[in-house]
């Protein structure tokens, strides 16, 4: 679910957004991944990250650390819930 990782990553202070970069604002699918002919599940559960080029490595490891950690809490979350 896009929508419960954008709201945990938000909480783990790991800026992303559910809509592509030229559709500022919005959360519709990214025409780039439609173009890409991404199934209709990817599209609907991708989130967009960006670097800029001050972004140091140790920033890109750290958030990849946090976006694992809330992935596997929701994922285990979903599993109990079953």
């Amino acid at each position: 679910d896009r929508q419960a990782m954008f709201l945990a990553l938000d909480q783990a202070r790991v800026a992303c957004s559910t809509g592509s970069a030229c559709a500022s604002g919005s959360s519709e699918p990214s025409p780039t991944l439609r173009a890409m002919g991404c199934s209709d599940d990817v599209l609907a559960s991708s989130l967009r990250f960006s670097v800029g080029g001050t972004t140091s490595a140790a920033e890109v490891c750290l958030a990849a650390e946090r976006i694992l950690r809330v992935f596997q809490t929701l994922r285990h979350g979903a599993k109990a819930g079953k």
